[in-house]
């Protein structure tokens, strides 16, 4: 049986079922302590106040200048891409770090005041804060990351 679950950011259906489970079939099995992580979506924690949504994402190794941030629609896009090091003076044994782009969409809907979104980046954490609603009606919007 089927788990469904709302929130201001969408629904999201689970399934009981392993195999049937949407989640697990585009971001892999889930582990013990939480849900399936993709290292290409970057994790996010969602904070309410009566009246604004403070959003973290972890964008380890990501240079400020590197993040585009946009909303449109009722979805903030977040894409990030993270740098390796250049090395020619040797060769590599190892090599974990993350490099590459990151992505990651979340849909708040028409329930916020998108001309008055901001952004700070410090220490591998984007903060981004987003205002509810006002009585205007914004479309698409660049966010400046500070």
């Amino acid at each position: 049986m089927a788990q469904r679950f709302a929130s201001p950011f969408g629904t999201v259906i689970l399934s009981e079922d392993h195999h049937d489970n949407v989640l697990e079939r585009v971001f892999g099995a889930s582990s013990p302590t939480g849900p399936a992580r993709n290292p290409r979506v970057p994790a996010v924690d969602v904070y309410e106040t009566a009246s604004e949504y403070i959003l973290l994402l972890d964008l380890p190794g990501v240079r400020k200048e590197d993040i585009d941030v946009k909303y449109s629609d009722g979805t903030i896009s977040i894409s990030a891409q993270a740098r390796g090091l250049e090395r020619t003076d040797g060769t590599w044994i190892q090599h974990e770090r993350r490099v590459g782009r990151y992505v990651r969409g979340v849909n708040l809907g028409r329930a916020i005041n998108p001309s008055r979104i901001s952004a700070e980046y410090t220490n591998g954490i984007l903060e981004l804060t987003v205002s509810k609603p006002g009585s205007e009606q914004v479309e698409t919007v660049d966010i400046e990351v500070g």
